[in-house]
C-alpha cells in the first residue's frame, strides 16, 4: 500500500476525521457499539435513525449516545424504550417506535469487537 493510500485508511479509521468529512459516503459495521452515535450516524439502514425517526429523535432524552449506551445486554430486545424519551409516547409514536425496534432488533453487538467505518 502506498504512503497515500495508507494515510487515507488510517485517517479513516478515526471517527472524528469521518464526522468532519460527513457521512455520506460512510457507514458503521457495529462491534461493540462505544464508537457509533445512536441517531446520528449510519449504522442500521442507509440513512442515520434521527433521518428515518424524526419525532422520536425529537423526543429522546440522549440525542448523541452512543449504540451501546441504548443497548441492554448487548442487544435491543430487553431495552426498556419508553425511559429513553422526555415524555411518554402517544399510540402513534408507538407505531413509529415498533418500527425503530423492528429495525434495531437484528442488531447484536460484540463486546471484543470495536466498530468499524465502511
Amino acid at each position: 500500500m502506498s504512503k497515500v493510500w495508507r494515510g487515507i485508511f488510517e485517517n479513516s479509521l478515526d471517527a472524528r476525521v469521518v464526522r468532519w468529512l460527513g457521512d455520506k459516503n460512510f457507514s458503521w459495521k457495529i462491534g461493540n457499539g462505544k464508537t457509533t452515535l445512536f441517531w446520528e450516524d449510519k449504522w442500521c439502514g442507509k440513512d442515520p435513525l434521527k433521518v428515518d425517526f424524526p419525532r422520536l429523535f425529537r423526543l429522546a432524552k440522549l440525542k448523541y449516545a452512543s449504540v451501546f449506551d441504548y443497548s441492554s445486554n448487548y442487544g435491543f430486545s430487553n431495552v426498556n424504550w419508553e425511559d429513553i424519551f422526555v415524555r411518554p409516547l402517544l399510540d402513534r409514536e408507538m407505531g413509529i417506535l415498533s418500527r425503530l425496534i423492528d429495525r434495531v432488533s437484528c442488531v447484536v453487538l460484540v463486546p471484543e469487537v470495536e466498530d468499524r467505518i465502511l
